[in-house]
């Protein structure tokens, strides 16, 4: 792919791609407590609900960031578009918990394969084009994330109303998704060193996978419960606290995509003040206060994800499809298990309780990064 018009449509389609996602995500934080309640569940399985999503994540893009690199990125990221957007519809029409967590683990593969498919695309396409993109797909992720709960409240729309909408987005992108040129990967270098087997005996790896993997928790926790924090204590708020928390990580990925950063002081600061406003979160009593904080929060995390996916990638060139894949799996591990932890903590003690919990998770993923060894000069 020489052309640098392929390469902006590759890039414009990737972004459409996560903003569609983007607007999952802001839907359904914004509607889960009302699916709970129609399929008549407790706190604890809203959090089961939720850690059923991300099961997929765990090992599906492993897999088919191999099956990618064989067979190009283009069949597999349009393959599960699909799946995804069939997954939401089954998740939209479902009567019973049973049905909808079948659609949950369609949608999990779908935007997990689709996510991890976008990040190795753009890295093929070499350091400066891939940072770029990833940073910019990120941010416009937030976008959507930062729209479709604004949606959802204005126009009043039942969950199911909700997920078929995000449905028919995945309807109207899989079609330019498929007239668009994608890079060839190189698979036969990646073969040739060795794969990701590996990337398991790079301490640098290592450090990336486990950080990622307590980021998604911690993103996973705060985004899908902080509505019952807040409206637990103020009833109602003036504006969506998941909108706030979305708009300042979009405008932080916007920012720290036009920047030059050195990795690893950017993912412990971070970390430490993700930490120090959950603490924060658990004391605050005024309601303008608490949305402020989540602004704050979202705009702490918003250069952490794109930053340890990128840092991977540029560590290890060869593996694109082998990194994002397993950085992927690390998302769905944290997917898993910090959604169900929180509302297990939000139910057997209280809610501020799991808030100061993930404080926790944050300091521990701050002194991960610590132990980042610095990279080599290429």
């Amino acid at each position: 792919m020489r052309s640098t018009s392929d390469k902006r449509r590759l890039v414009a389609v990737c972004c459409g791609l996560m903003f569609a996602y983007g607007c999952f995500l802001g839907a359904i934080q914004t509607v889960i407590e009302s699916v709970a309640s129609g399929l008549n569940l407790d706190t604890a399985g809203m959090g089961a609900l939720v850690s059923a999503q991300h099961l997929p994540a765990a090992f599906v893009p492993v897999l088919m960031g191999a099956v990618s690199d064989r067979i190009g990125r283009k069949p597999v990221i349009a393959t599960f578009c699909a799946v995804f957007g069939v997954g939401l519809a089954i998740c939209g029409s479902a009567r019973t918990p049973w049905v909808y967590v079948l659609g949950a683990i369609a949608v999990g593969a779908g935007y997990s394969v689709c996510e991890s498919g976008c990040c190795a695309a753009m890295s093929d396409l070499g350091p400066d084009w891939g940072a770029r993109g990833i940073n910019l797909s990120q941010a416009l992720l937030c976008l959507g994330a930062v729209l479709s709960p604004l949606l959802v409240r204005a126009a009043h729309l039942s969950w199911r109303a909700a997920l078929y909408l995000c449905a028919g987005c995945y309807a109207v992108m899989l079609p330019i998704l498929l007239v668009v040129r994608f890079p060839l990967p190189a698979a036969a270098e990646t073969r040739a060193r060795g794969g990701a087997r590996s990337l398991f005996s790079s301490r640098a790896f290592l450090c990336l996978f486990a950080a990622i993997l307590l980021y998604v928790g911690l993103e996973n926790g705060f985004g899908y419960f902080i509505e019952s924090l807040i409206s637990g204590r103020f009833r109602q708020t003036a504006v969506s606290c998941v909108s706030l928390y979305w708009l300042g990580m979009m405008l932080s990925r916007f920012v720290f995509s036009s920047l030059r950063y050195s990795a690893k002081p950017v993912l412990i600061g971070g970390f430490a003040l993700s930490a120090a406003l959950f603490v924060a979160l658990t004391a605050a009593r005024a309601a303008w206060l608490s949305l402020a904080m989540c602004f704050l929060t979202g705009f702490a995390f918003g250069p952490i994800w794109s930053t340890l996916v990128a840092e991977a990638t540029a560590r290890h060139p060869a593996h694109a499809g082998a990194v994002s894949g397993l950085m992927s799996a690390g998302c769905g591990a944290g997917g898993i298990l910090f959604p169900a932890l929180t509302g297990l903590a939000a139910q057997h003690f209280s809610l501020t309780a799991a808030f100061a919990l993930l404080g926790a998770v944050a300091l521990l993923g701050g002194a991960l990064c610590v132990l980042l060894p610095e990279q080599r000069s290429r």
